[in-house]
């Protein structure tokens, strides 16, 4: 007759097996699902593939956000699918087609590998680089004043662009009449976009664009004289 022994085991765990001499027992475990196994709530909890995260790192040093990185990720999906029954379990598995929450934290440690804490040294020296590689392209001109807050400096960023620069050329009243609009900015670093504008026949014409870390008085006068003294503007 069969007997029934358990065991116990320091963790506190009790192992049991039956025991039987007459009939033994053998047990062949075949890994087949009696379940669908590619729903959208079992591909869901899928973990991405490396390719696949490598390929989202990609896209953000193209300068993707997360948000525009899905569209133009799950676009390249939509082109590449055989059919639509293909197409709709790709997007719904997450080995695939990662969700939002993980581009999210993918996002944010590429940034933070790459350009370190917010008003970081290393934010600077690589945002001086993008000013460097902009300023020898030949599509305008850049200047930057880095943030200091020991020393009182705030960030200002002023950006003229090919067609300003025209402007600046062409259009005589640029250097009779300008008027600004000032917009607050969405962004993690709460920076103030301003824009400096002319007007001719034609309408307003944009002359320079101006990044501040705020919108003091100070700040905005020192942006404006950085960007009239710098020669390479005009």
């Amino acid at each position: 007759m069969a007997q029934t022994k358990g065991y116990k085991h320091k963790e506190k765990k009790e192992n049991w097996r039956i025991e039987s001499s007459n009939h033994p027992l053998e047990v062949d475990i075949k890994f087949t699902h009696n379940h669908v196994i590619n729903s959208a709530e079992s591909l869901n909890f899928c973990y991405v593939k490396g390719e696949v995260k490598e390929q989202f790192l990609e896209l953000f040093k193209d300068g993707h956000s997360p948000a525009s990185v899905i569209y133009s990720y799950e676009g390249e999906l939509r082109i590449s699918a055989e059919n639509d029954q293909k197409l709709l379990e790709m997007l719904a598995n997450r080995a695939i087609n990662p969700d939002y929450s993980y581009i999210v934290r993918l996002f944010q440690e590429y940034r933070d590998n790459i350009l370190g804490s917010c008003n970081g040294s290393k934010m600077f020296e690589h945002l001086a680089e993008v000013i460097e590689k902009y300023n020898n392209s030949s599509n305008g001109r850049a200047i930057m004043q880095e943030y200091d807050k020991q020393a009182g400096k705030a960030f200002i960023l002023c950006v003229v662009t090919s067609l300003m620069c025209r402007v600046h050329e062409k259009i005589l009243q640029a250097g009779e009449l300008c008027y600004m609009d000032a917009s607050a900015s969405f962004e993690p670093l709460n920076t103030s976009i301003t824009l400096l504008y002319t007007s001719c026949a034609a309408g307003a014409l944009l002359l320079g664009v101006l990044i501040t870390s705020d919108e003091l008085e100070v700040t905005l006068k020192k942006a404006v004289i950085i960007l009239l003294t710098y020669k390479s503007f005009l």
